[in-house]
């Protein structure tokens, strides 16, 4: 398939309908199915459960999703007391949104708790697994409680972005509330999610400290979710004034897409392109062409997908979701995946071209490795002191950051490097020592 740089409105309408008759969705390996096996892709927009306490607005939002191709809203809540940034969970307010959402619109819905992982000090995303782990339980029970039967109620998101926590414990808190949810016969799908940057999956089995790495760990009714957020502005990483910035978007895109695809195969259970957005409303701007491109790559592989967009929706429209929305798709999208079989880096079509046609395996040590290349496909990482090799033609952008990970903590070196044909560049060894934690990105 093509990707075209004119922005085409990346809500595409969708070839499946909600249907009240489709029972509780499953997951069957890798797919969400309704009850009679028929595979369902979900579009989602993510925003509060009552839009802020504007049920004028969520109905405003419902309607515009329909209308743009969406089948379902992701309804973020808090648990009671722990309020951060959304509504707290509220019975009577949590019917009255899925009658909008479900019963006048005919969306599906994804509830999602979405800030919870507060202690008695401190509310927000650094502390460890919640001291009230008991409040939250207890939130799902009645939750589970109250929509058991539900069919327009696709899954429950446990927890959104557990950062603080994670390998074990974390894997075993979420055995801990489906076992909850379950005992009261709900038998609803969950979305899990994992603590290391979220978007990034440490699935490979020689990672033991990781939360997922292994199908046997995937309970029944068990969905994954991976985020992806990046900035583009002059102090981040992704810079609106930096050679490439287009291709840059391209590669973000391609990685994540990829990601998913191999966890998919790794764990044999629907990975969910989780949550995703926009930063720069210009329509113009290589975030909104990041953006695009994601919705593309999914539409191709037939995964689901849920972008984060309530608050930019109240803020800009009607003009800029407006325009978003009046943009035409260019070309049709094959909605049959064009990969078979086990998925495989190599094979993968990514954009701008796939880096493994760059890299001399034969002069490289532990390139797919945990923790050295966790992504693949256009970008490595690289945390060790370890060689990897890079043939041309192609420029690299290497970037060393002073801490532990990508994306945290100050850029300490930042710079090019242009191969030519038949040469080769090498770091991470004596001459080019790794002196952080280095991410190099490739241009052909």
């Amino acid at each position: 398939f093509e990707i075209h740089k004119t922005i085409p409105n990346y809500l595409v309408s969708s070839q499946q309908t909600t249907d009240e008759e489709s029972g509780i969705f499953q997951t069957d390996g890798k797919n969400i199915v309704d009850k009679n096996g028929q595979s369902v892709q979900i579009r989602a927009l993510g925003c509060d459960y009552t839009a802020y306490n504007r049920f004028y607005n969520l109905e405003k939002f419902a309607q515009w999703a329909k209308s743009s191709g969406a089948n379902a809203l992701r309804l973020a809540f808090n648990v009671p007391g722990y309020r951060v940034s959304h509504t707290e969970y509220d019975p009577e307010l949590m019917d009255q949104a899925l009658k909008i959402v479900t019963e006048d619109y005919g969306l599906y819905a994804i509830l999602d708790s979405h800030h919870y992982w507060a202690t008695s000090e401190i509310q927000g995303w650094e502390d460890v697994l919640p001291n009230h782990k008991s409040d939250w339980i207890e939130t799902w029970v009645d939750i589970a409680e109250r929509y058991k039967d539900n069919e327009m109620v696709v899954m429950y998101e446990l927890a959104n972005e557990p950062y603080g926590s994670g390998g074990e414990e974390l894997r075993n808190t979420y055995y801990e509330v489906t076992d909850a949810i379950r005992a009261t016969g709900d038998n609803h799908i969950v979305l899990c999610s994992i603590p290391e940057r979220t978007f990034v999956y440490e699935v490979e089995k020689t990672n033991p400290e990781s939360t997922w790495y292994d199908p046997s760990q995937i309970r029944e009714n068990m969905a994954l979710n991976i985020h992806s957020w990046h900035h583009f502005d002059n102090d981040e990483w992704f810079k609106e004034n930096t050679e490439g910035v287009d291709q840059v978007a391209e590669i973000v895109a391609s990685e994540w897409i990829a990601t998913a695809l191999n966890y998919e195969e790794i764990l044999d259970c629907p990975v969910l392109l989780g949550e995703f957005g926009v930063y720069n409303h210009d329509m113009d701007s290589s975030n909104v062409y990041e953006n695009s491109l994601k919705i593309n790559w999914a539409e191709n592989y037939d995964l689901s997908w849920m972008n984060w967009m309530c608050e930019q929706w109240n803020n800009y429209a009607p003009t800029f979701w407006q325009d978003f929305v009046s943009q035409e798709f260019e070309g049709n999208v094959d909605r049959n995946p064009t990969i078979s079989g086990s998925f495989n880096f190599e094979e993968f079509d990514a954009l701008p071209f796939n880096i493994w046609d760059h890299i001399d395996k034969s002069k490289s040590q532990r390139y797919q490795e945990p923790g050295y290349n966790r992504w693949g496909v256009t970008f490595v990482s690289i945390p060790q002191n370890y060689p990897i090799t890079f043939t041309g033609e192609c420029k690299l952008r290497v970037q060393v950051w002073g801490s532990g990970q990508p994306y945290w903590g100050t850029i300490t070196k930042d710079y090019f490097v242009d191969i030519p044909a038949g040469q080769s560049w090498t770091i991470g060894n004596s001459q080019n020592p790794i002196e952080g934690y280095t991410m190099v990105y490739a241009w052909d």
